[in-house]
């Protein structure tokens, strides 16, 4: 499944990762207002605004990181067969995990079931090794960390956006 686009880069930009990384807790936004003239409603607007905009930065890096993985080293699922639509149009029958393909047997209205569970443990065999190598080349490129800083931004942003609501409702 690997390509010879092994060299792939991914710029994740300085602002966005040590941002979100460094972010200042939320109480200290109207501090930092108050010596810039600000009222405490502006600064809090403006702090939820840079927060927001760290947030979706670091989420646009880390939705380009996975995708530039996923063309690296192919989706992080198992390709279990083709369907064929009546139009003609055909695309792949996918599972990433064992409950799955449990699901996908429900689907079968007249499974062959001694095959589908003598198939089973090559299934998962198969799920688990690529499991592990997307989750090991996740881990070697940053994804993790990445996805980690995103989270923790998304949630600094929802914080002060809680703070933000009140002010926005008494006006």
């Amino acid at each position: 499944m690997a390509t010879n686009d092994d060299n792939t880069t991914v710029t994740v930009s300085r602002r966005s990762l040590l941002g979100a990384a460094t972010a200042a807790p939320v109480l200290a936004a109207p501090l930092a207002a108050a010596e810039e003239g600000l009222s405490p409603d502006s600064a809090l607007r403006r702090a939820w605004t840079q927060a927001a905009y760290d947030a979706a930065a670091l989420r646009r890096d880390a939705n380009r990181l996975r995708t530039a993985l996923t063309r690296r080293i192919g989706p992080r699922a198992v390709t279990l067969g083709m369907v064929q639509l009546p139009d003609g149009q055909t695309f792949p029958i996918r599972i990433s995990t064992t409950n799955e393909f449990y699901r996908l047997l429900r689907l079968i209205p007249v499974p062959d079931q001694p095959a589908m569970q003598a198939a089973f443990p090559a299934v998962q065999d198969a799920v688990s090794a690529t499991k592990k190598r997307w989750d090991t080349e996740a881990a070697r490129c940053g994804l993790p960390t990445l996805d980690h800083h995103a989270n923790a931004a998304h949630d600094r942003a929802k914080a002060l956006l809680a703070r933000l609501l009140p002010v926005v409702e008494s006006v």
